[in-house]
């Protein structure tokens, strides 16, 4: 998964998550296909502002 970063300048950067999902049966569902949100420069660090969910069939 590939995670984008822009700032309001033009800078902008990329970095890779790894997803790692052991003994699967099912592939996880994400409940979107796309994540997208925006932070000020200014937000306070260790601060969340993205959450992501999925569903995962192997524990129902």
């Amino acid at each position: 998964t590939l995670i984008e970063a822009k700032d309001g300048g033009g800078l902008t950067t990329t970095a890779t998550l790894v997803v790692q999902v052991n003994r699967n049966l099912q592939n996880p569902e994400w409940i979107q296909t796309t994540y997208s949100t925006a932070i000020l420069e200014n937000y306070p660090l260790a601060t969340s502002f993205l959450q992501l969910n999925a569903i995962d069939r192997d524990i129902q």
